[in-house]
Formats: structure tokens, sequence, C-alpha cells
């Protein structure tokens, strides 16, 4: 049996256990599925449930907050339908009991704006009402007026009219209270009532047309449909509200009904089932896998161990122990064969080749020996040769190469094999040795190449021979290279060329003398200079070019030659072919070789320096005559600052003659130099700077000074080397005087300017600023420095709009000018007179504006206007007062007298008359008391006295007083100033003075004091009318009583006048400014804001005190006045 059938039986073995496992697991998969399927189920029931809660929670939430607020949101049914695809138990009746809430709260909602509606309804009509009885009420007093003019008799009529006037306005006030507090109290129906019958016992007399009746009658019935309208809307709020207690409570009783605990106890008994039946599913899996994984497998290892050793492991191991004996070296091994299954045959090939290697290593060994004797000679050979070899393969990998070859390259033969040029060479080199080779390479031939080669780090050239090497097939398989050192022959070669070179193209003519003196090589530079070839000179001797030459022998030219020092020049003169001379300069070598005596001279033409030698002198001259004539003063000096040279303008302006200076030190002509700006100035110019436009102060022998303005440039060589110092200077003192008086000038007109009150700004053509003062600094906070040659309108916004007005005065050069111009600062209205004045000064346009700021100047003329209003209306107060008390005193008497003849029942002249008229006094004095006419009586005589006293108080008011200070009692100060505050009402606003409730709290014993009576009735009477105005505008809650508190009381020697009211009160930025001219939190026409400013100019400049306001938000304000008790009498 073979070892496949073997294995083919084990591998059933497995297979069926395996499957027995996959069957198992299959089985164990289905319950695992089975449990998620029921975990899902349930999962699902318990989001759905949590959802439903989320639903019901929100649901009971939103039916509180409407509840709460009584108002129903728009789609706020919708919250009421359970989430798609959702059943709870119990939905039905939460559901319909929360719609049923819903629509009671949204029926109350739409009862009470019905309910407002009818209450608005009613207000419209109440307060049309009001007015056309007003206007009606107006319209009879007038007739009744008219009537008296007349001479008619309208008395009683006249009596009447103002209770029926009263009577409306207790109407109306008991209406607006209804309206208001939407209750009807029975005093309210009393006043009604009592009214009602005033109005249809009397009217009559008044109401001749039934008019004022039938208005009258209207207001009754809108005030009975009032009353009708609050009971109403108070039983259909109650019925609406319990009906909505009632559904609460129906909803509360349904969200306490739904209550899911046994459904989510059922999910969870349906889990914990699943979770039972995959337990025991897990089990008998485990079970089975313990069985088949671990028991079969165990017996299956064991008996599978014994046979895999019996039939495998030992075979194999035979065989590999022999294989290690072969691979030691030992072939001489054989493998037993025990079966004839693989593994014997296998032992069997092993065997037979084991025998073959037996006999090849036998032979290998042989051939070795021969190769390694012929290696050594080689070797030997090729290491002991002066050239470098190498051999390459066709990869350009080294093969091998020779020890020196190794040495050059620091490296070993070993470790240089398997390498390339890259590795080897510097880039450069290494590309130009793979060009070579690649070309030897691809054309199969030899080249000798000169290159360059890197030994030690140095570069050398060497003669290199590369031969393709070709292997049995006769196919170039790689590169063979010899090469040898060739540096010292090409410095040789490359000195020559180089000498050689030198040598035809020097710029100098250059001799070589021999013996005699003869001429032995010239070179092209010599014979140019000459005008012969380079032949004819070589011919020629010294004697024939220089005639110095012809006039000495041999010996003594030499000796001549020789006493001068190596390289030392000398001027001679040569002569050309043509004849003509030619200034040189010579320098000679002299040397002896091989016993003869030669000589190596260098010509120079010098007759372009000649030349210039004669040009620089003539220069030098003109020069002199250049610095001399200057107007400039112009000084050198040397590196030891000793003077080398000055000129004529120099010696002026210093008071110094040349000669007393040049050749002296700096410090010797001007001591104490050191310490200058012109020491630092030369020192930086001596370093190589060039120090220009400079200003330095410089002293005089005679004690004066002296202002040079100039440069300071250094002196340098013809090799750059700075050798001295130039300095040239001006004398600008006159200059400097005229400048200092100038920016004297200058800060004058700018402190003038600077001082200026007005805003002064300067610009140019192009509306760039060019001046800027300090005022323009302080107004809009930018420097003078930052706003100059900006654009006007980015730096002073404030007169951006007056840029086309600018460039049209420049244009036409005229002056405008633009008066009290309004600008807003800071929610403050200020006033700007504007004037732009056009300057044309040398060619440059432009324009000064000048802005003043005449805010108070206005402000003065509006308060003097309203003071001459105020004047005008004291004046007119005061006529009418005097018209009025006429008509009054007639009135008075008149009443006084009808009083007499109707209550004196004694008089006989009253007896008389009623006995003529066919009655007595007993009936008549009964009809009176019937008709209630003494009460009348009594009060025209009341309404008369009090208008008297008002009149009286406007007249003292008014009255401008021709003594400064007097005497007042302070209580008759506030009293009298109450008194008159209280005839202020206003229709329209609803404000009445006399509805505000009045708190005194004076201090006994009070002394009087000095002041202007007139003046301090003005405070006192502006702060109560602001703050009666304060108070009844105030949107005070319900049970608000405007109130004034009134105080005074001694302070040490003030006298303190206290006014406090509970209104609104004021804010921080209305408190810090509430004593500004013009200020005012009123609307637009009804204050101009002048008032609490007059009246703390009053007390605080005219009488010397103080003047305070403490106020907060909600907290009313209390005006405080301390006036001075100086001149104070007690009036104990």
């Amino acid at each position: 049996m073979t070892i496949k059938s073997k294995i083919f039986a084990a591998g059933a073995v497995f297979f069926i256990v395996f499957v027995l496992l996959a069957f198992m697991s299959i089985w164990t998969q289905h319950e695992v599925l089975a449990n998620r399927n029921i975990r899902d189920s349930v999962d699902k029931k318990l989001a759905d449930i949590q959802e439903f809660e989320e639903w019901k929670t929100s649901l009971i939430r939103s039916v509180s907050d409407m509840a709460a607020q009584e108002h129903v949101p728009p789609l706020a049914r919708e919250q009421f339908l359970l989430p798609a695809g959702q059943q709870m138990p119990g939905y039905d009746i939460l559901s319909e009991s929360g719609l049923r809430l819903v629509d009671l709260i949204a029926s109350k909602e739409k009862a009470s704006a019905d309910i407002d509606q009818a209450f608005d309804d009613i207000r419209f009509k109440i307060n049309t009402l009001y007015y056309q009885l007003d206007e009606r009420i107006a319209t009879v007093l007038a007739i009744l007026q008219l009537e008296r003019v007349m001479g008619e008799d309208a008395s009683e009529k006249g009596a009447l009219a103002p209770y029926v006037l009263k009577s409306l306005n207790q109407l109306t006030l008991v209406a607006l209270n209804g309206l208001v507090s939407r209750s009807f109290s029975n005093a309210d129906k009393s006043v009604v009532m009592k009214n009602q019958r005033f109005i249809s016992s009397q009217l009559e007399l008044i109401d001749s047309d039934g008019s004022l009746l039938a208005l009258f009658s209207e207001l009754f019935a809108q005030i009975e449909s009032l009353e009708r309208l609050i009971t109403e809307s108070d039983a259909t709020l109650s019925r609406y509200q319990a009906q909505i207690a009632e559904a609460r409570d129906a909803f509360d009783s349904a969200a306490k009904s739904t209550e899911i605990d046994a459904f989510v106890a059922r999910a969870k008994s349906d889990l914990d089932a699943a979770n039972m039946k995959l337990e025991n599913a897990s089990r008998s899996t485990l079970t089975t896998v313990v069985v088949f994984l671990f028991l079969v497998p165990l017996l299956v290892i064991i008996f599978g161990i014994f046979g895999l050793n019996t039939i495998i492991l030992r075979p194999i191991s035979q065989l590999m122990h022999a294989m290690k004996r072969v691979e030691d070296g030992k072939f001489d091994v054989a493998v037993p064969i025990r079966a004839e299954d693989e593994i014997g045959k296998l032992a069997w090939a092993f065997n037979a080749m084991a025998a073959e290697i037996t006999s090849k290593v036998a032979e290998m060994s042989k051939l070795n020996q021969g190769l390694r004797e012929s290696e050594s000679k080689y070797k030997t050979l090729v290491n002991n040769i002066p050239q470098r070899i190498f051999l390459k393969d066709k990869y350009f990998k080294y093969v091998s190469c020779n020890r020196n070859y190794a040495q050059d390259v620091n490296m070993t033969e070993a470790q240089i094999e398997g390498k390339n040029d890259f590795d080897l060479f510097p880039k450069e080199i290494a590309e130009k040795y793979r060009s070579d080779d690649e070309r030897i390479l691809s054309a199969g031939e030899s080249e000798e190449i000169e290159e360059s080669y890197i030994k030690d780090g140095e570069t050398m050239f060497v003669q290199t021979v590369k031969v393709p090497i070709r292997d049995d097939a006769g196919e170039v398989s790689g590169v063979l290279g010899i090469f040898w050192d060739i540096t010292e022959r090409r410095k040789m070669e490359e000195s020559l060329r180089i000498t050689r070179f030198s040598f035809e193209n020097a710029p100098l003519g250059i001799y070589l003398i021999g013996e005699g003196r003869r001429i032995l090589d010239v070179n092209e530079a010599a014979a140019r200079m000459l005008g012969y070839t380079r032949e004819e000179l070589a011919s020629m001797g010294t004697w024939e070019v220089d005639p110095l030459q012809a006039k000495l022998d041999e010996e003594a030219a030499w000796n001549m030659a020789k006493a001068r020092k190596e390289g030392e020049c000398f001027e001679s003169v040569h002569l050309r072919q043509d004849g003509s001379e030619v200034p040189v300069e010579v320098s000679s070598n002299l040397f002896e070789y091989e016993g003869r005596r030669y000589a190596v001279a260098f010509i120079q033409d010098i007759t372009q320096r000649k030349q210039a030698e004669e040009e620089l002198r003539k220069n030098r001259r003109l020069l002199s005559n250049i610095l001399e004539s200057m107007d400039e003063s112009v000084a050198t000096v040397d590196q030891e600052f000793v003077y080398q040279l000055v000129n004529r303008r120099h010696e002026e302006c210093f008071d110094q003659a040349r000669q007393d200076v040049v050749g002296r030190t700096v410090w010797d002509i001007f001591p104490g130099v050191q310490e200058t700006p012109a020491w630092r100035y030369m020192n930086r110019a001596m370093q190589g700077e060039m120090v220009g436009g400079v200003e330095i102060k410089v002293p005089k022998l005679d004690g004066t000074e002296l202002w040079m303005r100039g440069s300071y440039s250094p002196l340098k060589d013809s090799d750059g080397k700075v050798i001295g110092v130039v300095g040239v200077g001006v004398d600008v003192t006159q200059q400097k005087k005229d400048e200092e008086e100038l920016r004297r000038l200058r800060n004058y007109l700018s402190n003038i300017i600077d001082s200026m009150p007005s805003v002064l700004v300067g610009v140019d053509s192009k509306g760039l600023v060019t001046q800027w003062n300090k005022r323009a600094e302080q107004v809009t906070g930018i420097p003078s420095e930052n706003a100059r040659f900006q654009p006007l309108d980015k730096v002073f916004s404030g007169l951006a709009y007056e840029m086309d007005r600018i460039q049209a005065s420049i244009r036409d050069r005229q002056v405008l000018h633009n008066s009290k111009a309004p600008s807003r600062n800071q929610d403050e209205t200020r006033y700007e007179d504007i004037t732009i004045y056009p300057l044309v000064a040398n060619g440059v346009e432009g324009a000064v504006i000048r802005v003043d700021d005449v805010t108070e100047q206005v402000r003065l003329e509006e308060m003097m206007i309203q003071n001459e209003k105020m004047l005008s209306v004291g004046g007119l107060a005061a006529g009418m007062a005097h018209e009025i008390n006429n008509p009054l005193a007639g009135i008075i008497q008149t009443a006084n007298v009808m009083r007499s003849r109707l209550e004196q029942l004694e008089l006989p002249a009253n007896i008389r008359a009623a006995q003529e008229a066919g009655a007595s006094m007993d009936v008549i004095k009964a009809y009176m008391e019937k008709r209630s006419i003494p009460r009348m009586l009594e009060t025209i005589d009341e309404s008369s006295k009090r208008v008297a006293e008002i009149v009286k108080n406007m007249l003292s008011f008014a009255r401008k007083s021709n003594e400064t200070f007097s005497l007042h009692h302070p209580v008759d100060l506030m009293d009298k100033i109450l008194e008159l505050a209280s005839t202020d009402y206003d229709l329209k606003k609803q404000q009445d003075f006399k509805t505000i409730k009045i708190i005194k709290e004076y201090e006994e014993n009070l002394p009087e004091i000095s002041c202007e009576g007139t003046k301090i009735q003005q405070v006192l009477l502006n702060i109560l009318r602001n703050g009666a105005h304060a108070m009844q505008s105030s949107d005070a809650s319900r049970g608000y009583t405007p109130c004034f508190v009134l105080r005074l009381a001694r302070e040490e020697r003030m006298l303190r006048m206290e006014i406090q009211d509970n209104g609104p009160g004021m804010d921080k930025a209305t408190l810090s400014r509430i004593f500004e001219p013009f200020f005012t939190t009123k609307p637009v026409g009804e204050g101009t804001g002048l008032g609490l400013s007059v009246s703390y100019f009053i007390i605080t400049q005219n009488h010397g005190g103080t003047m305070d306001v403490v106020s907060s938000p909600g907290n009313g304000a209390n005006f405080i006045i301390r006036l001075p008790l100086d001149h104070a009498h007690d009036n104990a």
C-alpha cells in the first residue's frame, strides 16, 4: 500500500468528523438566528413603547403650556396623532380627552378676544359721546355768555352748565374705570343713577333742542351695555374655566390609564424564553464539539503517530542523515531500502547519486591543483609590474585588478570586485570612464586614451590602453585596461607651453641677450615697438638699439648691469627703424648657463606715461587755478590730520594765511576740535565713507562763530587706500541767521494759529491737508503729523459735505461762508460757522477752512427769543387777568346782592317786591330751597373767589418786579405756586393736576429768605409741571396714585427745598444732561428743553444756591434746591 493510499484513508476519517461538526454548527446557527429575530421583535416593541412614552410626555407638556397660557398655537391638533405604524392601549381615550381640552381652550381664547373687541367698541363709543357732549356743553356755555352779553336773563342756565359738565366727567370716569378694571361696583352704580336722575330733571333747562339729552341717553345706554357686558363676560369666562378644569381632569386620568408595564413585561418574557432555547442549543453544540474535536482526534493522533513514524519519519530521517554526510564531503554512504513505496525509490536514487559524486570528486581534485598553480604565477606577475591593470565585465563591474590599482583607490582587490566606477570615483570622472567603456564594448576595438585619474584624493594624468575581452563564442564580454602615470611629463609640457605663450604675448618687449651683447631672441611686442621684424632684431646688437650702449664696451656694460639691483628699473631711449626715439623703461636680469653669460631685458614703452605726466602737470596748474577761484572753502589733510592744501576761500573764511595752516595739524589750528561733530565727520571720511550735506559750527580766532555747510570725502591712492581727507565747505552763517529768523516767524505764526479757538485747516487743490492746528487736533482726535497730506474727508468727516464748495472756492477764488451749519455729535446737535478762504501762493492753489463752534451763541439767541416770548406771555397773562378781574367783580357783587335780596326776608324792599308780585317771602324762600338756589349762589361766590385768587397769583407770577431781592417765607412761596399749578388741566391727555396727591413735610419755624420771589416760583412751577407730566404719562399699574412730596427744612446755613415725585424716574444718560439747554424727553412740539436749564441758572447764578436731582428708573425723581440763609430773618 502506497503512502498516498494511507493518507487518503486518514483524510476520509477526518472528513466524516468535520461533516458532523458542520451539521452541529448549522443547527446552532439556526437557533442563534431565531433568537436574534425574537430579540429584534422585542427591541422594536420596546422602541415603540419608548417613542409612545416620549409622545405622551410631549403631549402632556403641550397641554399644560396651552392651559397655562390659555392659547392654542397653530397645528396644535396634529400633536395628538400617534406616529405612523404604532397602536398603544388607551391611546384613543388620551387623544380624545386632549383634543376636547384643546377645543375648550381655543373656544375660551376666541370668547376672550370677542369680549375684548366688545369692550373696545364700547370704549370707542363712550369716548365719542364724551367729546360730543363736551363740545355741545361748551357751545351751550358760549350761547349763555352771548345771551348774558345781550342782556338776556340766563343766570339759571349758566349756574346749571358747570354741574352738567361735572356730571359728564363723573360718568366718563366711572365708564373708563369699568373698562379698565372690567368690574362695576355698587358705588359706580350709585354714581350713575344719581347723575341719571340729575340729568333727567335738570338738563331740559339748557337743552332747548333735546340734543344733549339724546347724547346723555346714549351715554347711559352704553354704560348699561358696559355693565351687562361685564356680567355676561364674567359668566362666559367662568363657564369656560369650569369646563376646561373638567376636561383637564379627564385628560390627566387618561394619561394615568395608559400605563404599559404589562406590555413591557410580556415582551421581556418572550425574550427570556428565546434566551433559554438558545442556551440549550449552545450546550448541545458544545458537547458535540468536545467529543469530536478532542476525543476522536486524540485517538487518531495516537494511531497516526505510530504509523507515521514507521512509514515516513524513520526512512526520511535515515535519508537526511545520509545527505548530511554527503554535505560534509563524505560520499561513501548508503541508505537502507525497507519498502517499495515512494520513500524506498528515493533512497535507491540517492545511493546511485552518491556513487557518481564520489567518482567526480576525485577527478576535480586533480584539475583544481593545476589551476591553483597557474593562478599563483599570474598574480605574482600582475602585482609586480608598475602599471595599473583592471578587468571589467560587460556590465561595467570590476572582475579583478592588480595590487597597484587597488592601492591607488585605498582598497583591497577583494573590496573592488563587484563595484563600478561610480563607487570609486567622482561622478564626472566615472561618467567619462563609463562612456569610454561603452564605446569599446560597442566597437569591439582597442583604444589608447590620455585621461585624468584620482590617486590619494589628487588628480593625476595617465596613459590608458583599453582592450575588449571576448569569450569562447567571440562575443565581447568585458574590458581589460592597463594605464601608467604621465603627470610629470604633462606638467613639463604645460609649463613650456605657458612660458612660450607668455613670451610671445607679453605686452612688454622682451630681449634675450647673449655673449657679445648680441640679441638672441625677441618677442613680437619688442619688434613692434621699434618697427623691426623679429628676425631683424635677432641679428642686431644692443648698441644698435640703445645709444647709451654704444659708448660702453662689453665688460663695462656687463658690470653696469650687474651693479644694479635685481629687478631695478631705469629709463632710457631706444631708436626706431625710422630713426625716431622712443622713451622706455628697462628692467634686466643676469644669469649664467653652462659657463656663458646671458641677460633677459624687459622693455616698456613709456611714451604715454611721459605724455600723461605732462598732462598731469597741466591739470595740477588748472586744478590750482580752479581751487583758488572757487567760492567754497577747500582743504586737504593726510592720514595724520596734517593740512596739505588750503585754497584762497579757506584763508578768507578763517582769516588764516595758508603758510600758517599747511604743515600743521587740525587741532593746532582749531583747538578742541576733537569734541566737535567736524572731528567725527573727518574720522568717518578717513575710514572711507563719503560724508555730505553736513552743517558745522566753527569758532574763529576772533571769538566769533562761523557756520559751514559742506562735505568730507576720502582721498585714495591708485590702490584704493585712503591717504587723507578733502573737505569742501560753504559759509552759510548769514543763511543760518535768515533761517533762524524764518523759523522764529514760523513758530510765532504757528503759535498764533494753534492758539486760535477756531478749527483752522489748510488743503491743496487735491483736497489734501497741508495745515492742521491744535483745535483741529482736539476736535478730531487726530495729531497734526497723522493728518498732514491725508484727504480732508478722511480725517475730518464733518467737512466731507463741504468738498464741492472748497473746490468751487479755489476755482472761483471767492470766500464762501456757511453760517450756523448743524452737525450731530454724540446725540447732540451743534452749530458751526464754516468759512472757506481761497489761497494762491507761488502758483500753488489751495484753501484755508475756518470752523467756529457757535452752538452757545445759537443757544443764547434762542434763549433770548424764548425769554422774549415768556415776557410777552407774561404781559398777555397780566392783561388777561386785568380784563378778567372787571367782570369777576361784577359777578361777585351781583351774587352777593342776589343773596341779600333772596335770603334776607326781613328787608322791607324784599317784602314789598314780593307782595307786588303776588307772593310772600316764605313762598319764595321755599321755592328757592326746593330749586337749590342758595346752594347755587354759594357755589357762585366760592368759585368767583377762587378765580380771583388764581388771577391774583397769576398777576404776582407774571408781573416783573423792579426789586432785585426781597424777603419771602418759603411756605408761602411753595403754597402759592402749588395753588397756581393746581389749575393746570389737559383734557386731551386726561391730565388733571388736582388728581395728584400732595404730601407736605414742612419744618416748623422756618425763617424768611432773601430772594426774587417770582423767579423762585418760576423754578418751583417748572419742576411741578414736569413731574406732573411724567407721572400722568407713565404706564402705571392698577392702583397707582401720582404723588408729590414737598419738603422744607434747614440745612446748616442753607434752606433745603425738595420736590419728590413717584413717577417713572430717569436713567443715567438722561440724568447727566437734565440741566443742559434744549435737552428734553418730551415729543417734538411739546417742550423746548429750556425750563430746567433756566431754573438751574436762576438758582446757581442769581441766588448763589445749588440745584440737584436724585433719580433712578422706576423710583421717581427728587429735585433738591438749596438757598443761602445769609440774609434770612427768623419768623419765630
